[in-house]
């Protein structure tokens, strides 16, 4: 059965949903999972979940490549706090933060690349 992507990245206060082919019949919905390090995977036209895979620390802003065939996902070491909060007592680890790249088709992240420091969000190019 073929399936089209569709990702959505979930936080306490809000959800953003981006639809890959909302036309299509049958689809997988990514959910990154900020608070538990890992991303759902849900058939959308039942809306059973049919899988969870850790992804790293974070995992925040999530996207479809244009092909389809490759997700990435930013995960972040950064201590979830409010702004003004003491950050020497809750250090970050940078060693964590990146571009997590996860193979949809086997469901599991296959690379990390580090892109700078705490990413949440980012784009692709039609180009890739």
């Amino acid at each position: 059965m073929k399936f089209k992507l569709s990702a959505i990245n979930c936080t306490a206060a809000m959800s953003l949903a981006l639809a890959a082919c909302a036309e299509a019949q049958n689809y997988l919905v990514f959910v990154s999972n900020e608070h538990s390090g890992d991303v759902t995977v849900i058939d959308g036209a039942t809306d059973e979940v049919v899988a969870t895979f850790r992804v790293g620390k974070r995992p925040r802003g999530i996207h479809a490549a244009p092909d389809e065939k490759r997700l990435f996902v930013t995960l972040s070491g950064s201590p979830r706090m409010a702004p003004g909060i003491d950050e020497n007592r809750a250090p970050a680890d940078k060693t964590a933060d990146g571009l997590g790249v996860i193979d949809p088709a086997a469901r599991k992240l296959i690379d990390r690349w580090h892109v700078g420091s705490d990413p949440e969000q980012f784009a692709i190019s039609k180009d890739g």
